[in-house]
C-alpha cells in the first residue's frame, strides 16, 4: 500500500518555458553573435545541457551549489560563444526563474485531490520551491534538496533522503517527474515505482515494458494511488 507521493518540481511542478526563461534566453542571445540567431528552443537546449553536465559532476567533495553551478554555465558561454552576460541579473533572473514561474494547470487540483502526503524531490532549493508553493497556495509534506546530500538527481542519495524523511520505504511511495534519467531512472534505481509525467502523450499505455508508468497529466496519477 502505496503512503505518499514523491514530486519532481522543475517541469512537472512549475513550467520551464515561463517568462523567466525566454528573459534568460534574451541575455544569451543578446549577449554575442554567436548565438544571437538561435531559436529560444536551441538556446534553451543547449543552457539545460550545460546544467545538466554540471550537475553530473556536482557530488559530494566536488558539490556545486546552483548559483556555482549557474556561474560556471555562463563563464563556458563566455568562452564557448564569446557571450557576454551580466552575471549578477543573469543570476537574479535564474533565482525567479526558480521561484515564480507559473505552476502547470493540472498542479492544484492534484494537490487538492491527492489522498496521500506530498514530498517534493529536486534538485533545487528549499527556498525556491517554498516561494513556489507560497505563490501558489499549495502545501506539501516535505521538500528534499539536492544540497542537503551534496548531490543532484539521478543519484540514489537524493531519493534516500527522501525515503528517510518521509519514514517510508521503497515499496510505500510512487515519484513522479517528466524525466526519464533523473525522475524514472533515479527512484528506480532505489527500488520506487515510478511514473513518467509526459503531458505532450496523446495516449498513454497503463504500463510500459521499462517497468515504469507514463500519465499525461498530473490528475492522471492519481488513478495509481
Amino acid at each position: 500500500m502505496l503512503k505518499a507521493v514523491f514530486l519532481d518540481y522543475t517541469g512537472t511542478l512549475m513550467q520551464e518555458e515561463s517568462p523567466y526563461a525566454l528573459q534568460m534566453v534574451k541575455m544569451i542571445t543578446d549577449g554575442g553573435v554567436a548565438l544571437k540567431d538561435k531559436s529560444v528552443k536551441e538556446v534553451i537546449k543547449l543552457w539545460w545541457s550545460l546544467i545538466k553536465n554540471l550537475e553530473s559532476g556536482s557530488y559530494l567533495d566536488d558539490y556545486l551549489t546552483e548559483d556555482e553551478i549557474i556561474d560556471r554555465a555562463v563563464a563556458i558561454l563566455e568562452s564557448d560563444y564569446d557571450v557576454k552576460i551580466d552575471l549578477e541579473a543573469f543570476r537574479a533572473l535564474a533565482h525567479k526563474f526558480w521561484s515564480s514561474s507559473p505552476a502547470f494547470g493540472d498542479v492544484k487540483p492534484f494537490f487538492e485531490k491527492c489522498p496521500l502526503p506530498i514530498y517534493i524531490i529536486t534538485n533545487n532549493g528549499e527556498e525556491y520551491v517554498s516561494a513556489f508553493l507560497k505563490n501558489n497556495g499549495l502545501h506539501c509534506a516535505g521538500i528534499v534538496c539536492g544540497d542537503m546530500v551534496k548531490a543532484y538527481k539521478p543519484r540514489k542519495e537524493l531519493f534516500g533522503k527522501a525515503l528517510e524523511i518521509s519514514g517510508c520505504d521503497s515499496h510505500e511511495v510512487i515519484h513522479v517527474g517528466d524525466s526519464l534519467q533523473s525522475d524514472v531512472q533515479g527512484a528506480m534505481s532505489v527500488g520506487i515505482k515510478a511514473c513518467l509525467l509526459d503531458r505532450k502523450a496523446a495516449n498513454t499505455p497503463a504500463n510500459t515494458q521499462e517497468g515504469y508508468v507514463v500519465c499525461s497529466s498530473l490528475t492522471e496519477t492519481l488513478t495509481l494511488l
